[in-house]
């Protein structure tokens, strides 16, 4: 009886870990697509702090989507040449299961730089200068990012998987600094 206890609790302790395993992965093809269409040769990489951002306030401002459809930016398929509302990427419900994933952002300290596209360099930050990023939430097919560089930008992303691709569809900027 106990081998059988133990068999048990053995499969379901793997099928958990490949789970968050998977889960960890998909959240990594989200921050690589973001970064995807970056220009290295022109700009060089992406400088991003190595910790991951804990904005514990992101849950209010992803569920306001009358705030989010009025901030500066757009939603659009450039492949389709199609507009889109906020509202119309995501659910209420849909919106809400990402919500949730905000609990986790204290469990997920610093980026894995062996997951992340050659595009971005991790850096320790010191002077909130460099962008940083929260973890991903991600649901499905559906992805939220936000990023700030601490000083005069913040930014949210929302990203479509289509395809088996992670497509950025929807970037809002929530403040943007201008200096005259």
């Amino acid at each position: 009886m106990k081998k059988i206890i133990l068999c048990l609790s053995l499969t379901l302790t793997s099928l958990a870990y490949a789970q968050n395993n998977s889960i960890h992965n998909e959240r990594y093809d989200v921050i690589n697509a973001l970064y995807e269409s970056f220009d290295v040769e022109k700009y060089g990489k992406v400088k991003l702090d190595k910790k991951f951002f804990p904005f514990l306030g992101l849950g209010v401002i992803i569920s306001d989507q009358e705030l989010i459809e009025d901030l500066m930016g757009s939603c659009v398929d450039l492949e389709k040449n199609k507009y889109y509302s906020y509202s119309d990427i995501l659910s209420p419900q849909e919106i809400a299961e990402l919500g949730t994933q905000i609990s986790s952002f204290g469990d997920y300290k610093k980026l894995d730089r062996k997951l992340l596209t050659d595009k971005v360099k991790l850096v320790r930050d010191r002077n909130n200068i460099h962008q940083a990023i929260t973890l991903p939430l991600v649901y499905k097919t559906k992805a939220i990012i936000y990023r700030t560089n601490k000083n005069s930008e913040e930014t949210l992303f929302v990203l479509v998987k289509e395809n088996e691709k992670w497509n950025v569809r929807c970037v809002k900027h929530i403040y943007t600094h201008f200096e005259d």
